[in-house]
């Protein structure tokens, strides 16, 4: 529930905002203080245990890999819940709200990596769970929902004319319940996807149960699935990954039914994840993305 309260009340706090970067705040640079062997991770964290507004506006963050680090802010406001990618200098991320009585409102919304001003902004027909770009064909590629269905999609944001194009791929065919939380690509250009392996809730008033979760080859042609591995952790809230392209290392944000926050590395042969970092304040990272220099 404390999640739930604290995702509403940053909502409302991005929902108000039109700049990135809040008055009297100067944005930081994007500095290369990864750890030994480590990329340098950005992402947007949507919750912490920890009790600051450090947090409560959401925002773009350095993520930590170890101790001797710390979640450093770049800008307020980057809510990547929904997805968030990164192409060239510009951090684009996708914003669903639903309040009662009065519908749904989708939004994508780009931001200057280097300043956090907002330099885009397009409303859409559907949501996204996780967001990827593909280098070696200069494509977004996302899972949205359409029609209550998971969909592989290609996703163009039109800065010119401030829209977003969203061109369906195919249903992406799964027989068990659950939810994707995360799609990355690779430097080959091959897509990869996590999804959280779920038990169907008897009522509306039963909690959802995630009982771990799996690696996924995904076709980018035809959506098709080549199953890799299970990854040892459950996933039940918002989570992320991303390659390192010069390594082809696959990094992946975990936020678990016992609402820990761990940041993993997992294995594209097996599907296997193993814990690098566990998050000081159990952070829940989203748009997981890695700058190029």
């Amino acid at each position: 529930m404390k999640k739930n309260l604290t995702r509403f009340f940053a909502m409302l706090l991005t929902a108000v905002t039109v700049f990135g970067v809040a008055a009297g705040e100067r944005p930081r640079s994007v500095a290369p203080t990864a750890a030994a062997g480590m990329p340098q991770l950005l992402g947007s964290v949507i919750w912490s245990a920890t009790e600051s507004d450090y947090f409560s506006a959401y925002g773009l963050f350095t993520i930590p890999t170890n101790d001797s680090q710390q979640f450093n802010r770049l800008f307020r406001y980057a809510n990547a819940h929904y997805g968030g990618v990164l192409i060239d200098k510009t951090y684009y991320t996708c914003e669903y709200y639903e309040f009662p009585g009065y519908g749904a409102n989708i939004y994508y919304t780009g931001y200057d990596l280097e300043t956090g001003r907002e330099v885009y902004s397009a409303s859409g027909t559907a949501y996204t769970y996780s967001m990827t770009y593909d280098a070696t064909t200069s494509t977004v590629y996302a899972i949205a929902n359409l029609d209550r269905r998971f969909v592989l999609v290609k996703i163009i944001f039109d800065t010119e004319n401030r829209r977003m194009i969203l061109d369906p791929v195919n249903v992406i065919t799964l027989e068990e319940y659950g939810l994707w939380n995360s799609i990355a690509c690779d430097s080959k250009g091959q897509l990869w996807g996590i999804y959280s392996d779920c038990v169907l809730p008897q009522s509306d008033d039963d909690p959802m149960v995630c009982t771990g979760s799996t690696l996924y080859k995904i076709n980018k042609e035809t959506a098709a699935l080549t199953k890799v591995g299970e990854t040892g952790f459950d996933s039940l809230y918002a989570s992320d990954a991303t390659f390192d392209l010069k390594t082809d290392r696959l990094f992946w944000t975990v936020s678990n039914a016992s609402d820990e926050g761990l940041l993993t590395e997992v294995d594209t042969t097996t599907g296997k994840a193993t814990v690098i970092y566990v998050f000081p304040g159990n952070e829940e990272v989203t748009g997981l993305v890695i700058p190029t220099p």
